[in-house]
């Protein structure tokens, strides 16, 4: 009885299942499958009802599941299975978190936040933004597999074909997803924020390289297709970012705040609230979360480019690495075109799969990446605030060519280490930009700042006030742990004494928050799979200061270590520049910027020199605030007089 009252469905899904094979025969090499047939039941369920008329019987997901081929033919669950279709789920063959001196600081920055949406829920508009590990992508007629660890199984056929991949893990290509994620603000800080709509952009990371603008860029585009209400303006007069910190969205760097100042000015707000999570915790960025919903998509899955004519296949055959392409593309625009189509298979493919995902019953929306036509459109923004501005020169020390910008970020802009923040003026002393546009929300002068935690001493010991009791005041970030530059002997520099010394610096790595090189330690040169292995670690912003190198069941995390026992606030290390083997250049022993420094003949440090026996660069931002420069060893100037 139950197979006549679902027979529509059923052959629905053996069609479905028919073209499925059919779609997936040009990837196949021999008996095996790169692809699944479907996520999972409920994904597969919810297919076949796309297909069928609305009044159309639909059985339930046990019963469904029921119709395939057992796992296991030998158990006594599989006299359950009616073996209807010849598919079977199969699995495809082939998180340590770290820790912060800020942890509890940003967290409870966080909480801050939360409670500012909350306190303003009607007038914000609140986003969690991420980028996904790379998807590798093979060459033509080579897939590789995503690389997502399997935790269920996939739909695929029972016999024959095999879910496989290639088993190494070397490719040119990658798309990297993108996550924005548009909150729905609950009504307490005690409720779940985890409830919203799903964005993801599937970007080829080597013409689309994620950066500040296209960020900006996609989200403005967003933001006005569908949080609207009229030509350009968000519906709500303020937006709360958070991420998790990236060099994309550091907001200490120069490039990432004025991306975010275009954002305000394009859509009108009233305020814009940027935030980020502290290093090696982007577990608590709510996005982080999405990220192990997209991999039921490409669990189980295997990709390549499709193929390009024979004479950009060979021009690609000898390019081992993304330079070496982007830099073809410069130079030959047929040949960006047609790289460009050979990605758009598999990002479309990819798309595809995205959107079977649900958040919630809420469907994932996949959009397309930025162009650099709106990343422009973007960017011309800015010369609503200073018409000097050059996208090529935004590192600090270029602001002090933009008077306009530098002016009006003093005035419109709080910047802490983990949140930056723009306001409009109050009514009462209005600019020249605020009088032109003013503020949106009818209680604008009872909007304030986003607080900084402000810690106390309690009966219970140290805790930080709540937002309750901070917002409205004048706080700073005076309570950061990492501003306090005391630090303790870590067990692992006592473990590694041996290693830690001047003669053994083999190279440095940049922390991935305070961009200061620190020293990395060998007893050897670095042999290839050493320098590749340090090549990942700064790549990915694994890196900051204090914390290990590499993880334990790393093979090279007994052999090339750095010092532990430092924070952001420490000075570069000694060792740094009294390196016998390798010379690096010359950085600020204060902040470990490589450029502006205070030059070796300048009077300034002509006067230290002759006082001492070494004197350590300084930059001249560290010597603008007052900072000296670190010297050694003084002069024995009585002695030099008798001789």
């Amino acid at each position: 009885m139950l197979f006549g009252i679902f027979q529509a469905f059923w052959d629905e899904t053996e069609k479905y299942f028919q073209e499925f094979e059919a779609a997936v025969q040009e990837r196949r090499h021999g008996d095996t499958l790169y692809l699944p047939a479907a996520i999972s039941v409920e994904d597969l369920r919810r297919t076949i009802n796309s297909r069928l008329p609305e009044d159309t019987p639909i059985p339930s997901n046990e019963w469904l599941r029921l119709q395939f081929s057992p796992k296991d033919p030998y158990t006594v669950t599989a006299l359950r299975y009616t073996g209807r279709f010849n598919m079977k789920f199969k699995v495809q063959r082939r998180q340590l978190r770290g820790s912060h001196v800020d942890s509890k600081f940003a967290c409870f920055q966080y909480r801050l936040l939360k409670s500012f949406a909350i306190h303003n829920k009607e007038h914000v508009h609140m986003v969690c933004m991420d980028d996904k590990a790379i998807v590798p992508i093979g060459e033509p007629g080579l897939e590789i597999s995503t690389g997502v660890r399997p935790h269920n199984r996939s739909l695929a056929p029972a016999c024959g074909a095999i879910l496989g991949a290639l088993d190494h893990d070397f490719h040119l290509c990658g798309i990297v997803p993108s996550v924005a994620f548009h909150i729905s603000i609950p009504e307490s800080i005690t409720c779940s924020f985890f409830n919203g709509t799903v964005e993801v952009t599937n970007k080829d990371k080597i013409l689309q390289p994620s950066n500040p603008f296209r960020h900006a860029a996609e989200l403005l585009h967003s933001l006005r297709t569908n949080y609207s209400n009229d030509a350009g303006r968000l519906g709500q007069e303020i937006l709360l970012m958070y991420t998790d910190g990236g060099p994309d969205h550091r907001i200490t760097y120069t490039s990432v705040q004025v991306s975010l100042l275009c954002l305000f000015v394009a859509l009108d707000l009233d305020m814009l609230v940027a935030g980020r999570t502290a290093p090696t915790l982007s577990w608590v960025n709510l996005a982080e979360r999405v990220m192990s919903q997209l991999n039921l998509a490409l669990q189980n899955v295997a990709l390549a480019r499709e193929r390009m004519t024979d004479e950009m296949e060979g021009k690609v055959k000898g390019m081992s690495n993304i330079d070496t392409v982007r830099k073809a593309c410069e130079a030959r625009p047929a040949f960006k075109d047609a790289f460009t189509e050979s990605m758009v298979p598999v990002i479309t493919l990819l798309n595809e799969r995205f959107a079977h995902l649900h958040m919630k019953e809420k469907p994932f929306t996949a959009n397309k990446a930025a162009t650099d036509d709106q990343m422009d459109a973007l960017f011309g923004y800015i010369f609503t605030i200073d018409p000097n501005v050059d996208r090529e020169k935004l590192q600090k020390k270029d602001l002090t060519a933009y008077k306009a910008l530098t002016d009006f970020m003093q005035k419109h802009c709080k910047v802490s280490h983990y949140v930056f923040q723009v306001m409009k003026c109050k009514p009462e002393m209005p600019c020249n930009y605020c009088n032109n546009h003013p503020p949106r929300m009818q209680n604008f002068d009872q909007l304030h700042w986003v607080p900084d935690p402000v810690c106390i001493q309690g009966a219970d010991g140290e805790r930080y006030r709540e937002f309750s009791e901070v917002y409205g005041n004048t706080t700073t970030e005076q309570d950061r742990p990492s501003l306090k530059s005391s630090v303790t002997t870590s067990p692992a520099d006592v473990v590694h004494k041996d290693l830690l010394v001047t003669r053994k610096v083999r190279s440095y790595i940049q922390c991935s928050d305070c961009t200061k090189p620190r020293c990395v330690y060998s007893n050897g040169c670095l042999t290839p799979g050493m320098t590749k292995a340090l090549e990942d670690a700064e790549t990915e912003n694994d890196y900051v200061c204090g914390a290990q190198l590499f993880p334990g069941d790393n093979p090279h995390s007994n052999s090339v270590v750095v010092r532990e026992s430092v924070s952001c606030a420490s000075q570069i290390e000694v060792s740094y520049y009294s390196s016998p083997r390798t010379a690096f250049q010359p950085c600020c022993i204060h902040c470990g910027k490589f450029e502006d420094l205070v030059a070796s003949t300048d009077d300034y440090l002509n006067g230290y020199k002759e006082r001492y026996k070494v004197v350590r660069p300084l930059c001249q931002s560290c010597k603008d605030i007052g900072k000296e420069p670190v010297c050694w060893g003084v002069n024995n100037v009585s002695r030099k007089r008798k001789h």
